[in-house]
């Protein structure tokens, strides 16, 4: 296949891939998961991997299948969009606890790196934007106290 075919065939690829995890498409992205040359880790316009747009569109499953396959396929969970926002902090940021459960597990945090650290370019950690008082701190506290992982709050 000639370079340019090859190349617009990667792109086409890369959008589809984008538009499943934005979707939530199960088959699709495990479909395209299975294509070796694929960079998964290719933006849209606005800086957001897959992995942050199924984050962003609340799409449980589809950032299931992303984190069990992150470490073969490459696919870099901390990534910000054009804001600077990590996926974690749009799901802080959404309010989203099944998400922020799966994101900030001690697995996740320890095998892949979740930088629940990293601050975005307001200088906002994704905590800050769970938090918006200190009464809702209270309540996460209490509410992640059974919790051994020592990864819920830092």
């Amino acid at each position: 296949m000639p370079k340019v075919l090859h190349f617009v065939a990667h792109i086409l690829y890369v959008m589809e891939f984008l538009q499943a995890c934005q979707n939530g498409d199960e088959a699709k992205v495990t479909e395209l998961l299975a294509n070796e040359g694929l960079d998964f880790n290719q933006v849209d316009d606005n800086g957001k991997t897959g992995f942050y747009l199924a984050c962003e569109a609340g799409h449980l499953p589809i950032v299931q299948i992303l984190l069990k396959n992150a470490r073969d396929k490459k696919i870099f969970v901390n990534l910000p969009d054009s804001q600077g926002k990590t996926p974690l902090h749009k799901v802080c940021e959404q309010q989203n606890e099944e998400l922020l459960a799966l994101i900030i597990n001690k697995n996740s945090v320890d095998r892949l790196g979740i930088d629940r650290n990293r601050k975005d370019q307001n200088g906002k950690t994704a905590l800050e934007y769970l938090v918006t008082s200190s009464s809702d701190l209270d309540m996460i506290l209490n509410k992640n106290s059974h919790c051994n992982c020592h990864c819920c709050i830092s």
